[in-house]
C-alpha cells in the first residue's frame, strides 16, 4: 500500500506543468504535494516504530538468553557461553562501534577461564585438605564423569548432582586406595567437594560480570 500511494503521488507530481494545470488547479497541486510530503513522513515514522519495536524484541530475547545462561550454571551446564553468544548477537545488532568484537573475545576468555576454574576446583580443594596429587586428579576426573553420567539420567539436575557426587567419589576412591584411611579419605573428598561448590559460585559471579560488561557497553 505504501508503494502504491507513493507511485500515485509521484505520477501526478512528475507530469509536465501544462498537463498538471490542465487536470488540477494550481491550488490542488500544492495541496497534493503537501499531502504527499505528510504521508511520506507518516509512513517513515511508522516504519521507524516497527523497526525500533523489532530491535527491542531482539534485545529482550538476548537478555533472556543471558539470564538463562546464569540460571543453568549451578546445574553443571556451561551457561556462560550462552552469554558470549548473546554478546555476539548484540555486536551484530548494535554494531561493533557499540560492542566491539574485542569485547566479545574478552567475554569468551572469561567464559573459558570460568570453565577451567571449575574443572580444577576439585583439584585445589583436595590439595588444600592435604590430599595427594592423584586424589586431586581423581576429583577432577570424577567430577567430569559424574556430570556426564548425571546428564544422561536427568539433563539438568542430574548434571549438578553428578558433578558434585563424582568430585567427592573420585577424590575419596583414589585417596582410600592409597591410604586405606577412611577418615582422611573422607576429609580429602569433602575438601574437593567444597572447592567444586565454591568454583560454581564464582562461575555464576563471572557470568553476572559478563552481563554487566555487555550492558555497560550498550548504554555508554
Amino acid at each position: 500500500m505504501l508503494v502504491e500511494r507513493f507511485v500515485g503521488y509521484h505520477q501526478t507530481l512528475c507530469m509536465p506543468g501544462a498537463a498538471v494545470s490542465s487536470i488540477y488547479p494550481a491550488s490542488d497541486v500544492i495541496a497534493r504535494r503537501r499531502r504527499f510530503a505528510y504521508h511520506v513522513r507518516l509512513d517513515v515514522a511508522v516504519l521507524e516504530v516497527f523497526e525500533s519495536a523489532g530491535y527491542a524484541v531482539l534485545y529482550a530475547l538476548l537478555y533472556v538468553v543471558m539470564l538463562a545462561g546464569v540460571v543453568i550454571i549451578p546445574f553443571g551446564i556451561p551457561g556462560q557461553f550462552l552469554i558470549v553468544a548473546a554478546g555476539a548477537g548484540f555486536a551484530l545488532l548494535a554494531g561493533t562501534q557499540v560492542l566491539s568484537w574485542w569485547t566479545v573475545l574478552v567475554l569468551a576468555g572469561l567464559a573459558a577461564g570460568a570453565e577451567l576454574l571449575e574443572a580444577v576446583a576439585g583439584f585445589l580443594g583436595a590439595t588444600s585438605a592435604k590430599g595427594s596429587f592423584w586424589s586431586s586428579i581423581g576429583a577432577v576426573i570424577g567430577g567430569l564423569v559424574g556430570a556426564i553420567v548425571g546428564s544422561m539420567m536427568a539433563p539438568v539436575i542430574g548434571s549438578l548432582l553428578g558433578a558434585f557426587g563424582g568430585t567427592f567419589a573420585g577424590a575419596f576412591m583414589v585417596e582410600y586406595s592409597r591410604t586405606s584411611a577412611l577418615a582422611e579419605s573422607s576429609q580429602v573428598a569433602r575438601g574437593a567437594l567444597i572447592g567444586r561448590i565454591v568454583a560454581s559460585i564464582l562461575k555464576v559471579f563471572i557470568a553476572i560480570v559478563m552481563i554487566v560488561v555487555i550492558t555497560l557497553a550498550l548504554i555508554y
